[in-house]
């Protein structure tokens, strides 16, 4: 599988074997069995603010009954963001019986500190949302906003919660018209379909109209 043809989800808090490639070698360096390494094990996380990466855990070599992982090192820590492989063949590795995530759990723990708000996590769920989210930092959404007089305008909007049926969230540029929001400051949005069925998601900035965030 391929990250561009899976999506988020396939990589997202699993077990991902990703080739050894030279670009990613550097990754490895210091790790037991780096020297001969096929693959490098990775645990997929997200990070708000630099997208889906994948957490350094072991390098690998692949045999005819699955894969050989070399010891792991808790005193080294690297990372690969998902841009460096999103188009490279990669590996789901199924650990029913929780045998990877014991012998990584240490590894694992320090991830915690990257863990979203429970009703982000729940916005991770919505694959309505897909179409609108950034390819890496799929917690960021093109927003449409509208407002009577000017010419509706997409802007990047990173989920913050849930309102009542909206979703709510931080714009992360300036719109170029006034609109009566700016960059860091909240809004509201909510999705829909267009005639061709395609789904956005906009926000009404009509004062009153009950989209602005402090209006839910």
């Amino acid at each position: 599988m391929t990250y561009k043809e899976a999506g988020f989800r396939a990589f997202y808090r699993k077990f991902v074997a990703v080739p050894a490639k030279d670009d990613l070698k550097a990754s490895i360096q210091g790790f037991p069995g780096s020297e001969t390494a096929e693959y490098i094990l990775t645990y997929g996380y997200i990070d708000r603010e630099c997208g889906l990466t994948l957490e350094v855990l072991a390098s690998a070599q692949k045999t005819g009954k699955g894969f050989c992982f070399a010891g792991a090192d808790e005193t080294i820590r690297s990372f690969i963001r998902i841009g460096a492989v999103a188009e490279e063949e990669c590996l789901c590795i199924p650990d029913e019986k929780g045998e990877l995530a014991g012998r990584f759990a240490g590894k694992l723990e320090l991830l915690h500190r990257y863990d979203a708000p429970e009703e982000v996590e729940q916005t991770r769920n919505m694959d309505f949302l897909d179409g609108c989210r950034d390819e890496q930092c799929v917690d960021d959404v093109l927003v449409y906003l509208t407002r009577d007089g000017l010419n509706p305008e997409g802007c990047w909007v990173r989920i913050d919660g849930l309102g009542d049926h909206r979703i709510t969230g931080i714009l992360l540029n300036e719109p170029v018209q006034d609109f009566g929001a700016h960059e860091g400051g909240q809004i509201a949005f909510f999705v829909c379909e267009t005639e061709d069925r395609q789904v956005v998601c906009c926000s009404d900035m009509n004062p009153g109209r009950g989209d602005a965030a402090g209006d839910l």
